[in-house]
């Protein structure tokens, strides 16, 4: 018992101190909790975790929690005013990337593995987004335009909601007919995925009338996040259970509940929330929310670490997930050409190395063997000798783009520094030789004009001509820094 309380003041205190060091140096925080996951579990065995074991028994629970708050807190954060003004090239940007990278990586995993094709597509968007939390943390004091900031912010945002409502509904399209054969002609891709959502969609309006309802009728609110709490799981079990999709249902929940003023009149009928309180109860809402997602997000990177088994991590897949994560930079850099072709080199550069995946890989990849179960023995059959190459794959892609975004974020900017370095020094030659070159020609003019022969007339003739090189050599010094400003960028 104490030693399981240590290990968790032990890992929330390096889940803080990664944390910080991320935010100081940009190396991902990911790699690092992995990585202690992998060296306390399955390299030097410190706390068990092979088959039968505490930790892998909590593993389902923990990810399906993660996914809740995951998707609650992606939902929240999510200013619909914002995605409308930016719908055009910043939307179009981000699915492109995704889907590009999502096929490619599919295409690689099933010509290399030989991995059957939808296992391959499902792996493909596991992997196919990129996680917002690190691209957001990474995007902080980087020298970047507000226009692709505010791109990397829109992609970062949405990629978790298409990696996890894409992989789930690819894995329910499977399940089905595995499960049950005479279901196979009826489920149709398009018609299962427009029901999921469509039943989400309802699930969540009646889960925000619920929480008008009853907040708008309490006295007090000391307690909002936990009532809100049991709404979302409450919310989640429905929504799963009635044939759709709980997670997508809990993010249609926090978008509506973070752009209530969107919302607020069709729901009038219920009683309304003044301004004043529902800014009170968000507030208290999203605060509580920041604690209990970084508590839940650093243990489950320790635990995907110790959840590794390293029969699974073979040559082949350690070679894939290594070409798959380079290959994502090469399709980011394209695509980000194509959409944005008079950027500058540097930016081209740091977008590409914005691939870091993350939190909703993890998530999705630790809930897969716990959705498989839930459909019976024929599914565990068919899927079996599959999900254990899945996860090593995800867990290696994580780990190889956190370590490509780190390291070429760092490489980035210390180029971007020297660079800026070199111009500023340049600068001051430009400003010196200058200087030298006036004294020189004033000398030269003041020797051939006799002070007693000097008539006002010769002196305006001097200063015109000493004024017209001082801008000539002025202009060259404005092109020298503009051209400095346009390398830093």
């Amino acid at each position: 018992m104490l030693e399981a309380i240590f290990l968790i003041a032990f890992v929330l205190g390096l889940g803080f101190i990664a944390l910080e060091i991320f935010r100081k140096t940009k190396i991902s925080h990911v790699i690092v909790l992995v990585i202690f996951g992998i060296l306390i579990g399955p390299l030097f065995n410190f706390v068990p975790s092979g088959e039968g074991s505490l930790i892998r028994s909590l593993a389902p629970f923990m990810s399906t929690l993660a996914l809740i708050f995951l998707l609650f807190d992606a939902g929240l954060s999510l200013n619909i005013r914002e995605i409308l003004k930016e719908i055009g090239k910043a939307t179009l940007f981000t699915v492109v990337v995704f889907f590009v990278s999502s096929f490619i990586g599919a295409g690689t995993v099933s010509l290399l593995l030989g991995m059957p094709l939808m296992f391959s597509l499902l792996v493909g968007f596991i992997v196919g987004g990129v996680s917002s939390a690190i691209v957001l943390a990474m995007l902080e004091g980087s020298e970047i335009n507000e226009e692709i900031r505010t791109m990397l912010s829109i992609e970062s945002t949405l990629t978790d909601i298409l990696v996890v409502v894409f992989s789930l509904v690819t894995l329910n399209m499977m399940l089905i007919p595995s499960n049950n054969p005479a279901l196979a002609s009826a489920s149709d891709p398009l018609i299962l995925l427009i029901t999921s959502l469509s039943v989400s969609f309802v699930m969540a309006i009646i889960a925000l009338a619920l929480w008008i309802y009853v907040f708008s009728r309490m006295e007090t609110h000391s307690f909002s996040y936990m009532l809100t709490l049991a709404i979302m799981l409450f919310l989640y079990v429905v929504a799963e259970r009635t044939g759709g999709n709980g997670g997508f249902a809990i993010f249609l929940f926090g978008i509506m509940l973070g752009n209530f003023g969107y919302f607020e009149k069709y729901f009038s009928y219920l009683g309304g929330l003044r301004g004043e309180l529902y800014k009170l109860l968000i507030s208290e809402i999203e605060n509580f929310d920041l604690q209990i997602t970084f508590f839940i997000r650093t243990f489950l990177f320790v635990l995907t670490g110790l959840l590794l088994t390293f029969s699974n991590v073979t040559l082949p897949i350690f070679g894939v997930a290594l070409i798959v994560s380079l290959l994502f930079i090469g399709i980011r850099y394209v695509v980000f050409k194509l959409f944005y072709p008079h950027v500058d080199e540097w930016t081209s550069k740091f977008v590409s190395v914005m691939l870091p995946r993350g939190l909703a890989a993890i998530v999705v990849v630790n809930i897969l063997p716990e959705i498989v179960n839930s459909f019976g023995p024929s599914a565990m059959k068919v899927f079996t000798p599959y999900i254990g190459e899945m996860e090593a794959l995800t867990v290696l892609v994580i780990l190889f783009s956190n370590i490509f975004a780190s390291a070429g974020v760092y490489l980035l900017h210390r180029d971007g520094e020297h660079e800026s370095s070199s111009s500023s020094k340049g600068n001051g030659v430009v400003d010196k030789e200058i200087e030298e070159l006036l004294s020189e020609t004033v000398k030269e003019e003041n020797q051939d004009a006799p002070k007693e022969d000097m008539v006002k007339g010769d002196n305006d003739d001097i200063v015109k001509e000493n004024n017209k090189k001082v801008k000539k050599k002025g202009s060259k010094k404005s092109s020298s820094k503009k051209y400095s400003k346009r390398r830093r960028r």
